[in-house]
Parts: structure tokens; sequence; C-alpha cells
């Protein structure tokens, strides 16, 4: 009887050390969670792209230092290279020039091209051109928080640009295919003159083509020479940025 006992014994041993010692015999293999894989930014791509490539109608609320907001209608009108800006579809204030050297306009205090959007966008790039004697300070980067279009109107990208200008530093917030949906101007030279727009609606532009064509005669010109772009590095942007906000007195 003892001799037929041992066997089971034994058995029941066998068991008992492979159910404690399973995770590490050679058909059991350990298991990994899958890595996190965080989204990819947006890619990066040609500035043009932040521009419609056909007539919009936008509507902006605009609000001046000190008053109330009010409504604004804009017409962006797309000929070739140039995007034309008028205010109210009756007043060009602005004539954007896309070319293979990035976004240019005239500068609004002075007399040179400036670029306001090199021809790649990536994030964060900064550099200065002068105008008339004057350093005319630009950075662009990534908009991490979006451009917050109102509904029913999308944007993939979203570039922020921060401009200083003889006293004067403007936010601009640029979203791919509608341009500037934002602009925020702080003037510290003249108060008075600091705004605020954000874009409210938008749509295809519907002007007719005697409309259209008068508008495009009265932009502004791009013929002015450019002004060379000198890059600078992010903390000379900021330093610049400091020395033109006024200084505090009583210090």
């Amino acid at each position: 009887m003892l001799g037929m006992k041992r066997p089971a014994a034994v058995l029941l041993a066998l068991v008992t050390a492979t159910s404690l010692t399973g995770c590490n015999m050679p058909w059991k293999k350990a298991t990994k969670a899958p890595a996190q894989v965080e989204a990819a930014p947006p890619p990066e791509g040609p500035a043009a792209g932040m521009f419609p490539s056909q007539d919009q109608h936008l509507s902006f609320t605009v609000t001046d230092r000190g008053k109330q907001p009010i409504v604004v209608d804009e017409e962006l009108i797309r000929e070739g290279e140039r995007l034309v800006a008028a205010q109210g579809g009756v007043a060009p204030y602005a004539t954007w020039l896309l070319n293979a050297d990035g976004v240019w306009r005239k500068d609004p205090k002075g007399t040179a091209l400036l670029r306001y959007l090199p021809r790649t966008l990536r994030d964060t790039q900064a550099w200065k051109q002068t105008s008339d004697g004057a350093d005319v300070w630009f950075r662009v980067a990534r908009a991490e928080k979006g451009c917050a279009l109102p509904a029913g109107v999308q944007a993939e990208q979203c570039w922020g640009l921060t401009v200083i200008n003889r006293g004067e530093k403007t936010e601009f917030l640029f979203a791919s295919g509608l341009g500037p949906v934002s602009a925020d101007s702080e003037n510290w030279k003249t108060p008075s003159s600091s705004f605020a727009k954000k874009v409210t609606a938008a749509q295809p532009g519907k002007l007719q083509s005697a409309a259209r064509g008068k508008l495009i005669a009265q932009a502004p010109a791009t013929t002015a020479t450019p002004a060379p772009v000198i890059p600078v590095s992010d903390a000379d942007f900021t330093k610049a940025l400091e020395a033109a906000k006024p200084q505090a007195s009583g210090s």
C-alpha cells in the first residue's frame, strides 16, 4: 500500500511547483502594454498655404481702445501672387505679396517691403528688418491653442506672428486657407490707437468683376524695395520686446 501512494505524492509536488513557477516556463512569454504614441504635430509647410487661394468675404469684431466693439466686413481678393484686403469692400488697406520668398507686405509705418512670414513655417523663427532707419522685429511660432475659429469655420493649421514696429506690438493669428483671422495691437506710443480684431464668419467672396477690379487698382503697391532679412535668436527678440515697452516710472 505504501508503494502505491509514493508516485501520487511525487505527481502532486510537480503540479504544485509548475503552478508556482509557470511565469518562468519557456512557453510563458511576458506581454508588454503597447507604448503610447503621441500625436504628431501638424506638418510644416509653405506660408502661402496660410492664405486663401480664392476670394473670401470675412466678418470681424473690431474693438478700438476705449470704444465699443463693432462688426466690420472685409473682402480678400486673390490676384495671382497678390492678396488685397479691403475694409467694407470699398477701402483697400493692405496688399499681401505671396511669392517664393515668403509673405510680404509694405511697412505700414514706413516705405520698405517687409517679410511677415518666411517661405516655410517652422517653430520657432525670429528675424528683423530695417525700414527707414528703424528696426522691425518678427517672431513666428505654432499657435498651440489654435485660432478659436467660429462655428462652421475650419483650418488645419494656426500660426502666431508677433511684430514689434516703432513702439507698437501686434499679435497676429494666421489660419490656413483664411489668412490673418485675428490681430491684437498694443501701441505704447499712442495708446488710443490700440485695437483688437477677430474673425466671426467666413464665406467665399462674391464681388462683381467691376468692383473687384477697382479694389485691385486702388490697393497699396508691393513694388517697394524688400528690406534684407536678418535672422535673430529668440532671446534677441525677447530683449527687443522688453526694450520697446515703456519703462515704469519711479523705479
